[in-house]
This record gives structure tokens, C-alpha cells and sequence, in this order.
């Protein structure tokens, strides 16, 4: 028994076959997704009585039923002709935002736009008396106005319009509008300049050469040397990437990474085909789901040899690999060596190990069959089995 979670008698065969299992990569599906919305702005123009309408009930600006006088209309159901724009007010200096304008400060005259009065419906309380006694403009009090001023000028406490300041931002991206607001932001890395447009923002921190981010430099590098690609120049190597899509560069850098599915060939191109790599290595991880071999167990002590993260066996303590590797290695006559493997690992090694074991046990009970075994590992398990091979 190991920590109370597998009994070694049926056990040890199955880590036997652990250690001989094939390894299947997992395959990654990719989706994506579009969507697309559309809109029917409404026709613009300029409205007339008697003209047909689209909605009930709906106000504009216009022109009443001889086109010479600017009015406001209202979408009505008639019944001799049907459903059309509907004369109700002339507005004798203009028509803005559904309602009449006011005369200009300098036009003496006794007209005033009509004011709206709200329709309250019976038991909803008091009914809201407008308030627009020595006031031309501005909130009456229920909702409605006292009068709209003409275009750039503004209301001041109901009794008079004022020309106020037009913010100037036509042509522009950023800065100032001339009236104590702005006309919009740069995105971040560019800036605005004299004309408020937002452009290229040089970046040459840290850098002594290089491209800006601009379009220029960031400086040249003496004879002798190059520039690195983190734009310091550099003597010595000179990075040889021409015809290569990944790999290394012969400088410790690299020519790219492959996207995901596809994997760096000894040519340096991408392709679907994976590469095993044990080049200088005794243990660990081939790069392709698989091992380049198991360092030794002697007599599976807690002082052993270790892979190390270059695939170099090495004096530590066991990984999840490692255990299993000792399990294989230990005499069926010492029933105390499964115990040992599995206390000589890391903690680590032990988590991953047992994520191993309960997995298997779920899926095929507390003796699994060498077929049960397999298929669990190769299916369901899958992602514990991967962790615990990863753990060099």
C-alpha cells in the first residue's frame, strides 16, 4: 500500500504497464465565429404636409402644405389621406429639434412658440401647471420648455439666449476644441501633434539601435557589431535565419515558433510532423510525447539519480517518472521497495503520481484489467498521465 491509495499486489503490474505505455498526442480544435448586424436608417429630406409617413404619433420639423414656411408636422391617420405628415404649428423663424425657434435678440416681435402642455391621465395626481411667466427659453417646469434659442446660442435662467462658444474639431483627432474641452485622445503609443492629429510615438527606451516603432532608428552600431533584436548592439554572432521559419538562430536566440499543431523540423521549416529530440541528453522529454530514457534506481534508495531540466541524470529526489521507473526496477520479493519509490519522490512527483493512480482507479476500480489500463491512459486520464511524463 502507498499512501493508503493502491494495493501493491495488483498494483505493481499495472505500473509495469504504465511505463510501457504508448503515448497519444492530444489534438486541439480551433473554432471561430462571425457575426454581423445591419440598420435602416431613417430617409432624410426635407418633410411636407400631406406628404405619407411611416409612423403614428411621431413629431418633425418640416414644411407646411405649400412649401414656403417652415412648421412643425405630426404623423396622423387621416381619412381622406390616410396616414401622412399633418400641419401643426408654422414656425415663422425656424424649425429645430421638433420644435420652433425663437426669434433672434435683435428681432422685435410679439410671437412666441406655442407652449406644450402635458395630459395627465385621471387619479395620477396633480396636474403639472407649465411655468414660463418672464422666461423665453428653458424647462417650464413639467418637462416641456419655455422655447428653444436659435443655433449657437444658449439659455440663460429662462430670459434670454446668449451666443456661446462652438468647440472646433472638424479635421481634428486630439487636443484642444477652443472652448476649454478637448477633441478626443491619442490610442496609447502615439501622440498628438500641432494640427490634433494623433501619430507615431518614437520608442527607444533601453534601446541603442533598432527600428523606433516609426518608421526610422533608434541609432547604427559600430563596425563589428550588430544590432540584437532587443536593440543593443552586440559583437560577435551573427544570427543566421535565412530560409528558416523556427529553430535556432546560432546565437541563442531563435528563428520563430511554429504555430499551434505543427512542430519545428532539424531544417528549421513548421511542419505537422513531430521531431523526437535526445540530442545530449540521458532522460526526460523527447519533445514529442515521449522519453529519452530513465535514470537508475540502485536499489531504489532515497539517494538516487535524478533527471535534470537539461536530460541529465543527476543526485535528487524522485520524479512522477522516476517513481514509476523505480516501481519497475523493484524485486517482487521486497514488498517494502513500492513504499521507498514512492517516499523518495518530491512532493510534487507524489501529487502527480497519485493524480495518476486515482484516475485509473475511478475509471477501472480498485483492480483495473491491463486493457482497462491502457485505455484509461490513452483516454480519460490523459491529462494526469501527460502531467506526471512532463515532470523532469
Amino acid at each position: 500500500m502507498v499512501d493508503g491509495r493502491w494495493t501493491m499486489v495488483d498494483g505493481r503490474r499495472a505500473m509495469v504497464v504504465i511505463a510501457a505505455l504508448a503515448l497519444l498526442p492530444a489534438a486541439t480544435l480551433l473554432s471561430a465565429a462571425g457575426c454581423s448586424s445591419s440598420s435602416d436608417p431613417e430617409v432624410e429630406g426635407k418633410l411636407q404636409a400631406g406628404e405619407i409617413c411611416k409612423f403614428a404619433g411621431k413629431s418633425s420639423c418640416g414644411l407646411d402644405e405649400i412649401g414656403d414656411a417652415d412648421a412643425v408636422l405630426v404623423c396622423e391617420v387621416t381619412e381622406d389621406a390616410g396616414r401622412v405628415w399633418v400641419l401643426k404649428t408654422i414656425c415663422p423663424f425656424g424649425c429645430a429639434d421638433e420644435k420652433c425657434l425663437l426669434p433672434p435678440p435683435d428681432v422685435e416681435t410679439d410671437w412666441r412658440p406655442p407652449v406644450d402642455v402635458v395630459e395627465l391621465v385621471e387619479d395620477t395626481g396633480p396636474v403639472c401647471e407649465p411655468d414660463c411667466k418672464d422666461r423665453i427659453c428653458g424647462d417650464d417646469g413639467c418637462g416641456g420648455t419655455c422655447g428653444q434659442c436659435p443655433p449657437d446660442h444658449k439659455c440663460i435662467d429662462g430670459k434670454e439666449c446668449i451666443l456661446f462658444c462652438e468647440p472646433k474639431c472638424a479635421g481634428k483627432q486630439c487636443g484642444p476644441d477652443t472652448c476649454g474641452g478637448s477633441c478626443g485622445e491619442c490610442p496609447f503609443g502615439m501622440k498628438c501633434d500641432e494640427n490634433g492629429l494623433c501619430g507615431c510615438s518614437p520608442d527607444c527606451a533601453g534601446k541603442e539601435c533598432g527600428p523606433d516603432g516609426c518608421g526610422a532608428t533608434c541609432g547604427d552600431c559600430p563596425p563589428g557589431t550588430d544590432c540584437s533584436p532587443f536593440g543593443l548592439c552586440e559583437s560577435g554572432c551573427i544570427p543566421k535565419c535565412d530560409g528558416l521559419q523556427c529553430g535556432t538562430d546560432g546565437c541563442g536566440s531563435t528563428c520563430g515558433n511554429c504555430a499551434p499543431g505543427l512542430y519545428c523540423s532539424p531544417d528549421g521549416l513548421c511542419t505537422p510532423q513531430c521531431y523526437p529530440n535526445c540530442t545530449g541528453k540521458q532522460c526526460g522529454s523527447d519533445g514529442c510525447f515521449g522519453v529519452c530514457g530513465f535514470c537508475p534506481c540502485p536499489d531504489c534508495l532515497p539517494t538516487f539519480i535524478d533527471c535534470s531540466a537539461a536530460g541529465l541524470c543527476v543526485q535528487g529526489l524522485l520524479s512522477c517518472l522516476e517513481i514509476i521507473n523505480c516501481l519497475n526496477e523493484c524485486p517482487v520479493e521486497d514488498a517494502g521497495c513500492p513504499t521507498t519509490c514512492y517516499l523518495a519522490a518530491s512532493g510534487k512527483a507524489q501529487t502527480l503520481f497519485n493524480d495518476v493512480v486515482d484516475c485509473i482507479i475511478e475509471e477501472c476500480g480498485d483492480a483495473p484489467t491491463l486493457e482497462c489500463q491502457d485505455q484509461a491512459l490513452n483516454g480519460t486520464c490523459m491529462d494526469e498521465w501527460m502531467a506526471c511524463l512532463n515532470d523532469i
